[in-house]
C-alpha cells in the first residue's frame, strides 16, 4: 500500500494527479489493478488520523466495487457511514434491515437482496424495473410479494424504503 499525503493541492490538480498515475499504472502494471482513493482535501494535521481511517475503508470499497479513483467528496451518503466509527452501530443497522434476506437468499439460493437493490435504485417502479430486466411485470410482483414477506417491510413508505437503502450503504462500506 501507498500513501501520499498531499498538502495546498486543489482539486483540480489533484485529479490530475491521479489521471497520471492511472496512466502510469498502464503502462507498467498490467497484471495488477491501482485503486486510489481521495480524502477530503480540507484536512489538517489533527484531522488527518480520521482521514486516514476513512481513506482505508474508501479502499477496501473501491476494491470491492472495482471503482477507482475513488474521491471523498463524490461520495454522497456515503461519507455519513465512513464518519461513524462504531462499526457494530453499523452492522445492527444492517442486520435489524437485510440480514434476513441475506440468509434466505444463501439458504435458498435466490438471489433477492439484489433484486431489491435494483427495484431500490428505480425508485421502487415495477414497470421500470420490468423494462430493464426484460422480466413480466407478474414475476416482479411475485418476487416483491417474497421479499416483503421475508423482511417485515411492505416498502411503502419512505422510512421503510430508506432504511434498506442505507443498509445497502453499509453493506457497501463494511
Amino acid at each position: 500500500m501507498l500513501f501520499y499525503v498531499l498538502s495546498n493541492f486543489t482539486n483540480a490538480e489533484i485529479e490530475s494527479l491521479v489521471e497520471k498515475l492511472q496512466a502510469e499504472q498502464e503502462k507498467f502494471m498490467s497484471v495488477n489493478k491501482l485503486y486510489i482513493a481521495v480524502s477530503k482535501t480540507d484536512c489538517n494535521i489533527k484531522s488527518l488520523s480520521k482521514a486516514y481511517q476513512i481513506v482505508l475503508k474508501m479502499l477496501k470499497l473501491s476494491q470491492r466495487r472495482n471503482i477507482s479513483p475513488m474521491f471523498y467528496e463524490k461520495l454522497e451518503i456515503k461519507k455519513l457511514i465512513l464518519a461513524v466509527d462504531d462499526n457494530s452501530l453499523l452492522e445492527s443497522i444492517y442486520n435489524e434491515n437485510l440480514r434476513k434476506l441475506e440468509i434466505y437468499d444463501r439458504d435458498n439460493g435466490t438471489d433477492y437482496l439484489n433484486f431489491l437493490r435494483f427495484y431500490l435504485k428505480y425508485d421502487g417502479s415495477v414497470q421500470k424495473v420490468a423494462e430493464e430486466t426484460f422480466v413480466h411485470r407478474n414475476t416482479i410482483n411475485y418476487q416483491l410479494a417474497k421479499i416483503k414477506k421475508i423482511l417485515g417491510n411492505n416498502l411503502k413508505t419512505f422510512e421503510e424504503r430508506f432504511k434498506l437503502i442505507l443498509a445497502f450503504e453499509i453493506k457497501d462500506v463494511l
